[in-house]
């Protein structure tokens, strides 16, 4: 792209009287000129945003042939809903550069508070768990009998249905209706909407934070009710043994949950997570409903005490585990074996076809071969029921606009209207080794298909969407579907993709690129493999915050999303929200 020479005379009459000072915003520079050939000389300047210091670097001092003393003071920058270029010096050329990363928003310890301690994910757990420690110092801090207003301090009910409540809510948070209803709630907001309201609205995947604060929340519960348990058999022997022992094991069992949920935990001992969440879950919800029935009919044997079902309608205790009971049974209630259709793409990768449904866009299924002992979660393909554009089959291998970028030719492919959808699976442990060495003939699905964070790309126009390896599976998901059910107010899908993967061809397939380039005819494909290795051997990674700004700014993209593994989607998303650009991802339960 050729950049315009404005002369010394030009920006005299333009931007400045003569034999005067004044202040130059970045975005009055843009406006005016992009190219200022000046002799030149370089000082140092503080950047702001409305008053914060950003960031230290280089002031732009230009003297006038016809004025030595006309020099422009320090540049403040201005903010703005889209990153703006920055300034360098070029020998005696003052350029804005537009290839740059814009600077980083704060200090580094304010973005660490802001986009990482602090991230969606824990406002929501820090709103639910604060709540119920707020709730729980008032009861502890009134008398255990009726005060004159008629309330209660902490007794065994108040903990017990605390406790319920909490893992109540906690269940309903991962039921697939309720994650679905978060979502179209969330991306039925109008695109007329203000920026800043869609990319905060867009943080609806953060979901997450209510399960787990409601979650370590009844576990606090349960600690103190087991307290007064405990204070009860110091103070008065007697108490029914069945009561007391139940207690201690639910406590150990909603411990051990807690413990293997936490991140750590989690991705190192995976299957210890999912058995302790499954077994250890269902084991608790049964002696939850054994010890609330006990207790009501212990209670119906005092004198003048109610029987033993008007004490249970009575409890919201009972009524919360009517409620969890039903969620459970009806996730396995909806376990079905299903016919596969195994389409093998490389030693790496295999492709699954199913006929029995066609779910919407961005949908997610739980499959397995063995539904008690582990369920793995895909995104499911629709078929793309229009042929490729022809044209596309006349591109070449040819390069695009990055040097570490490939774009790969595309053949038409035919047109395929038959019912069902079709699942992306690469090598990534023993079960996915497993199903891509031998191909299964069925599969079990277990729960309703959930929507999923890539449903919030409608929140943006045009929108970026950042992949790699097998991410290119949800990806599909939102390509394809999105054709078959536009979102209303939304009649067309404006995105831009970056894909970074080792041999994608190879690995996955023409078929996967047509898909791709449908999508985005100009999609950008880095092959990992065609980088080298460094100086220590390590293969070379594309630096991808850096890729996917280039995209953002060739595309003036309101916002991104990031489908990859925990550290480039955490590394992506940090590098763009801290320089005010709108990104999501998921990290575990984000």
């Amino acid at each position: 792209m050729s950049i315009p020479v404005i002369t010394t005379e030009a920006i005299e009459k333009t931007l400045l009287p003569a034999d005067s000072q004044a202040t130059l915003t970045v975005q009055q520079l843009q406006e005016r000129a992009s190219y200022l050939s000046f002799q030149s000389e370089v000082g140092s300047y503080v950047s702001t945003i409305d008053g914060r210091t950003l960031h230290k670097d280089s002031v732009i001092s230009l003297n006038s042939p016809t004025n030595d003393k006309f020099k422009l003071d320090p540049i403040t920058e201005l903010p703005s809903s889209r990153p703006t270029p920055r300034l360098s010096v070029d020998g005696q050329n003052v350029i804005l550069e537009e290839d740059n990363l814009p600077l980083k928003t704060g200090t580094t310890f304010t973005r660490w508070l802001r986009w990482t301690f602090f991230s969606y994910y824990r406002r929501l757990f820090t709103l639910v768990f604060i709540g119920n420690m707020i709730s729980l110092v008032v009861l502890l801090m009134r008398p255990n009998n009726v005060d004159k207003a008629g309330f209660v301090g902490i007794t065994y009910s108040s903990t017990i249905d605390a406790t319920s409540i909490n893992l109540l809510v906690a269940i309903l948070a991962r039921n697939e209706h309720v994650v679905n209803l978060f979502f179209r709630v969330a991306c039925s907001v109008p695109m007329s909407a203000p920026l800043w309201f869609r990319r905060r609205v867009a943080k609806v995947y953060s979901y997450g934070g209510l399960h787990s604060g409601c979650g370590v929340a009844a576990v606090i519960w349960y600690i103190v009710f087991a307290g007064l348990v405990a204070r009860h058999i110091a103070v008065t022997p007697f108490i029914e043994p069945a009561i007391a022992a139940l207690t201690f094991i639910i406590i150990a069992l909603l411990l051990a949950i807690v413990i293997f949920a936490h991140p750590t935990l989690r991705q190192k001992l995976h299957n210890w997570f999912e058995s302790t969440h499954r077994f250890a879950g269902w084991t608790i919800v049964a002696l939850f409903w054994a010890q609330v029935v006990l207790t009501a009919h212990y209670n119906s044997l005092a004198p003048n005490g109610l029987s033993t079902g008007r004490q249970l309608v009575q409890t919201p205790a009972f009524w919360c585990l009517i409620i969890i009971s039903f969620c459970i049974v009806y996730s396995w209630a909806r376990l079905r074996s299903r016919e596969v259709r195994a389409e093998p793409l490389s030693a790496h990768a295999i492709r699954l076809h199913f006929k029995h449904s066609v779910p919407t866009y961005c949908m997610g299924v739980r499959v397995t071969d063995s539904p008690l002992k582990e369920t793995h979660a895909f995104a499911t393909i629709p078929y793309f029921k229009t042929s490729t554009d022809p044209s596309l089959a006349e591109k070449a291998l040819t390069p695009a606009s990055s040097p570490t970028s490939t774009t790969f030719s595309s053949q038409p492919q035919p047109i395929t209207d038959d019912k069902g959808f079709s699942i992306l699976i690469s090598r990534a442990g023993d079960w996915t080794s497993r199903i891509i060495q031998n191909p299964p003939q069925k599969l079990y699905f277990r729960g309703a298909p959930t929507l999923g964070v890539l449903r919030v790309a409608t929140l943006f126009s045009p929108c970026v969407i950042v992949t790699t390896g097998s991410g290119i599976g949800p990806c599909l998901s939102l390509f394809n579907g999105y054709s078959h059910a536009p979102q209303r107010g939304r009649p067309a899908l404006d995105i831009r993709i970056l894909w970074s993967t080792p041999a994608p061809t190879t690995t996955y397939g023409q078929g996967i690129i047509d898909e791709v380039h449908r999508a985005d005819a100009g999609a950008r494909i880095i092959d990992t493999r065609t980088l080298g290795k460094d100086e220590n051997g390590k293969p070379r990674r594309p630096d991808m915050v850096m890729e996917t700004w280039r995209l953002v700014r060739e595309a003036r993209a309101e916002g991104v999303v990031v489908i990859s593994n925990p550290a480039v989607t955490r590394k992506v998303v940090y590098g763009l929200e801290s320089r005010g650009i709108a990104a999501c991802g998921v990290i575990f339960d984000s």
